[in-house]
């Protein structure tokens, strides 16, 4: 009894899905594949790096926030530290701008582009769990970082 009120279905839903895509253009054939060319980005202006920085762009500029890491080459070892530290790197730029900070040092958010800045929200720092929400934005001479309302919970 199951099957018998499924096969007319089945058969009404694929008799629309041959229409529609019979309808369709196949677009992989019609147009020219795409190039995507990637190129290097100048390593940012550290010799350890950053795990768990926040990361967008803002009126075409990249921006590079907090992070942390390990004042010992090896991963792990040494004492762990949080920066605060903001780098920019501008389109077409070879160097990244710094001297720019946020207001607190901070790592492992989430952070997403949003109209012409970058939302950084969450993460940690040394000590704890935060719950702060921060808005970053290129200003073409320097960053201006506003404050959001905190999430709930961190």
């Amino acid at each position: 009894m199951f099957l018998r009120r499924l096969i007319p279905s089945c058969a009404i839903v694929l008799a629309v899905l041959s229409i529609v895509s019979c309808g369709r253009k196949d677009v992989e054939s019609s147009s020219p594949p795409h190039t995507v060319r990637a190129t290097p980005l100048p390593p940012l202006p550290d010799p350890l790096g950053f795990g768990g920085p926040f990361a967008g762009v803002s009126h075409g500029a990249l921006i590079v926030a907090g992070g942390a890491n390990f004042d010992e080459a090896e991963w792990g070892t040494g004492n762990k530290t949080w920066h605060d530290d903001i780098f920019v790197l501008e389109r077409g730029s070879e160097t990244w701008r710094t001297g720019f900070s946020l207001p607190a040092p901070r790592a492992y958010g989430v952070s997403a582009n949003y109209k012409d800045g970058v939302i950084m929200a969450g993460g940690s720092d040394a000590v704890r769990a935060c719950s702060d929400v921060w808005y970053a934005r290129w200003t073409g001479t320097g960053i201006a970082v506003t404050e959001l309302p905190s999430l709930p919970e961190p």
